[in-house]
């Protein structure tokens, strides 16, 4: 979507129930506008409920540090492929209309490009995203922003890391955080 520095958007979503998969894709962001982003989901103006979308093998490939994947009130499963590009400055943002949540699950994906954050979890949404033995940038960090409640959105980080080593653990919600810890020793 789009050309140099022009605006333009990738919008999957409908206001009625919808599934769609994207299989051995490139899912792409052609321009250098920060504005531009991915939206998953109708998010606010009417539907929300039974949406699907995921990407198999699906390369997500970014044209700016201002973009994202903006989760919508929606079900996404990204599982194998990668992030190319630019290094966002925040992978996936979320937005709602406060009925429905949002579901993520990340599994198998080479984020290494990513070397800002992972999840912003201010928006008014509650739900989970879950990254599954995913490659991670060395310096990522997992979420930022201010959660307006314990209800918010919840990431949980599994067996995902850089290099060869991969038990990298954060379970990061309102209340706090639980990681793994490799150099406390007795």
């Amino acid at each position: 979507a789009g050309s140099g520095g022009s605006a333009a958007n990738i919008n999957i979503l409908s206001t009625s129930a919808w599934g769609w998969i994207f299989d051995t894709c490139t899912i792409k962001l052609n321009n250098t506008n920060a504005a531009s982003v991915i939206n998953i989901g109708q998010g606010t103006g009417g539907g929300g409920d039974d949406q699907f979308c995921q990407f198999i093998n699906t390369t997500v490939d970014l044209g700016a540090a201002g973009h994202d994947i903006n989760l919508r009130s929606c079900h996404f499963e990204w599982r194998g492929g990668a992030l190319a590009g630019t290094s966002p400055t925040t992978l996936f943002t979320t937005t709602g209309n406060g009925t429905f949540g949002v579901t993520a699950l990340i599994e198998g994906v080479d984020l290494s490009v990513c070397t800002g954050t992972l999840v912003e979890v201010s928006g008014a949404l509650t739900g989970l995203i879950e990254f599954r033995n995913c490659k991670l940038g060395a310096a990522v960090g997992i979420t930022t922003g201010t959660r307006p409640g314990p209800g918010g959105i919840h990431v949980l980080v599994g067996n995902c890391d850089s290099g060869d080593t991969n038990y990298r653990y954060v379970y990061d919600c309102y209340e706090g955080q639980i990681t793994q810890e490799t150099t406390i020793v007795r």
